[in-house]
């Protein structure tokens, strides 16, 4: 081989292995398209969101013991986990659950999927799976309130 040739081959090595290297190893492992841009995904309703609880409201009066709370809704689901200090120290007052929701003229309607709630003796109660129930939810300022009844609400604030 001539000293001429040997530049020829190196150059065209080179070329080869440039373009294998730029090339994508795996193309099937790509990023998915961001979730706007899923053909048949309906758009986000504004609740979507997780929520932490800022108060509690009962009888038009803020409750100042102190609770601790967050709210995730997705398109199809609600999570609620809530936990405040009971009229006995021994028996905090919790609920957690997972319920389906789907907005409705009034309100929400949301049907039970797993949600439980202590009382303020401490024991603790299972809501039947599939009950359902019409639930007043309220957009404010940062957040949601979450109606218990005309003067009594959970508040909070959007943290995601």
């Amino acid at each position: 081989m001539s000293s001429n040739m040997q530049p020829r081959h190196l150059l065209l090595l080179l070329s080869l292995v440039s373009a294998f290297a730029l090339q994508d190893p795996k193309p099937s492992e790509k990023p998915a398209a961001p979730a706007e841009r899923v053909v048949g995904k309906p758009k986000p309703h504004a609740y979507e969101g997780v929520y932490r609880l800022t108060g509690r409201v009962m009888n038009g009066i803020r409750d100042s013991k102190p609770s601790k709370g967050y709210l995730a809704i997705t398109n199809r689901h609600l999570f609620l986990n809530l936990a405040a200090a009971g009229p006995d120290e021994e028996h905090p007052l919790v609920n957690a659950g997972v319920r389906e929701w789907r907005p409705t003229a009034d309100g929400v309607r949301t049907t039970a999927r797993l949600d439980w709630y202590s009382d303020s003796a401490g024991d603790l109660h299972f809501v039947k799976d599939g009950k359902q129930e019409a639930r007043v939810i309220r957009a404010v300022v940062g957040g949601l309130r979450v109606m218990q009844g005309q003067q009594s609400w959970l508040e909070f604030e959007r943290v995601e």
